[in-house]
């Protein structure tokens, strides 16, 4: 199953990526336009990576818990 979420994480980063660099492409806005939306978007996705370590790091650790007495 773990591998499974990490291979769902690498998908989702690569698919961002290349969502990405085909909006540069196909932007019809000005440069600065472009680099302050750039910006932004780092933003978020910085933001969401976090999260995401979060989430992965709590799941390690409910999955590492000792069950039972």
């Amino acid at each position: 199953m773990a591998n499974d979420s990490g291979a769902v994480a690498v998908a989702l980063v690569v698919g961002l990526g290349v969502g990405g660099i085909l909006g540069l492409l196909f932007a019809p806005k000005s440069g600065d336009d472009t680099v302050k939306d750039l910006r932004r978007q780092a933003g978020e996705a910085k933001e969401n990576l976090q999260a995401m370590a979060e989430q992965v790091s709590r799941m390690k650790d409910v999955s590492s818990a000792p069950s039972g007495p």
